[in-house]
This record gives C-alpha cells, structure tokens and sequence, in this order.
C-alpha cells in the first residue's frame, strides 16, 4: 500500500493486532509506503503491545527513523 499526503491533517493508522489463538500479534496493513510528510499512528487493539519510535529524543536512543 502506498499513502501520499497532500494535506498535513490526513492521518495513516497501523493497527497493531494480536491473535490469541496462535499467541502472535501483526500489523495492519501488513506494508506500507509512506512519503515524506504523512503523519502515521499506530494503534493498538490489544493490552501487551507498544511501539517505539528510536530517536535520540527518547531516552537518547540511536536513531533508526528515515528523514522526511
């Protein structure tokens, strides 16, 4: 899936998803394309899970986020 933004209020949800049968948890869409400027939230369903965004703004951890 590719998203574009042509408008700074547009907003693209991931949501984090677990499957308690298989113990397993997924993220919905499964891939995702996003150019510069798109805001994403991540959304979680299910107690358990999180996401981290590495950069040295939180806890001074490296950064692992592509600029734009």
């Amino acid at each position: 899936m590719r998203v574009g933004s042509q408008n700074e209020a547009e907003v693209t949800e991931i949501i984090m998803v677990r499957n308690y049968r298989i113990g397993r948890f997924y993220f919905d869409p499964i891939g995702l394309h996003v150019e510069p400027g798109t805001t994403v939230r991540w959304t979680c369903r299910a107690n358990g899970l999180s996401a981290l965004a590495f950069h040295p703004d939180h806890d001074n951890h490296e950064l692992r986020i592509p600029e734009g």
